[in-house]
C-alpha cells in the first residue's frame, strides 16, 4: 500500500529544520508506515507550516493533497471509457486528526471525501484509523473534530488575553 503524509504546524518556528514540529511529524509518520508495512510516496508528503488549522483554502499543501486524492482523469473525446484509476495513495498518515484541521465541519468533510475515494486515514499518536464508515465512527470523528475546533478557540482566547495584559 502506498501512503501519503500530511503534517501541519500553525505557528512559525525559528529553530533548526530538524527541531521543527512538521519535520518530527513526518519522521514519526514514516516510522508508523514502516511499522505497518506501507511504502511512503515521497511525492506525497505534504506539509503546511505557520498556517492555522481553521484555514482550508489557504493551506497550499493541504489543497494539493486533496486534489491528488480526488483527481479524476478527463475523458478523451472519441475514446472508449476506461476504468478510472484510483488516487495515487490509499493511506494518509497524520499525527492526529487536528493536523488535518481545527474547524469541525471542514475537517469532517475532508475525512469523508478521502474515505469516499478509498483513502484510509491514520493517526500515529493514537495508532488508530480515523473512520467514517458507520454512523458510530462518523460520530466519533465529528466529536474529535469538534474538540479540535474548541481547543483552537481556547488557544485564541488565551493569546488575546495575553496580548491585552501586555
Amino acid at each position: 500500500m502506498i501512503a501519503a503524509i500530511y503534517a501541519r504546524k500553525s505557528t512559525s518556528q525559528d529553530v533548526a529544520d530538524d527541531a521543527k514540529s512538521v519535520t518530527r511529524q513526518i519522521e514519526h509518520s514514516r516510522v508508523f508506515a514502516q511499522k505497518h508495512g506501507w511504502a511512503v510516496a515521497d511525492a506525497h508528503i505534504y506539509k503546511d507550516e505557520a498556517v492555522s488549522g481553521a484555514e482550508f483554502e489557504n493551506r497550499p499543501a493541504f489543497v494539493k493533497m486533496m486534489a491528488a486524492a480526488t483527481q479524476k482523469p478527463k475523458p478523451t473525446p472519441g475514446q472508449p471509457r476506461r476504468p478510472q484509476p484510483g488516487p495515487p495513495f490509499t493511506i494518509l498518515i497524520v499525527s492526529d486528526l487536528d493536523r488535518l484541521g481545527r474547524e469541525s465541519i471542514e475537517t469532517v468533510y475532508s475525512i469523508k471525501t478521502l474515505a469516499q475515494r478509498g483513502i484510509r486515514t491514520f493517526a500515529y499518536l493514537t495508532d488508530t484509523e480515523i473512520k467514517f464508515d458507520t454512523p458510530q465512527s462518523a460520530l466519533v470523528t465529528q466529536l474529535a473534530a469538534f474538540a479540535a475546533a474548541t481547543e483552537r478557540e481556547k488557544a485564541s482566547s488565551r493569546t488575546r488575553d495575553g496580548l491585552l495584559r501586555r
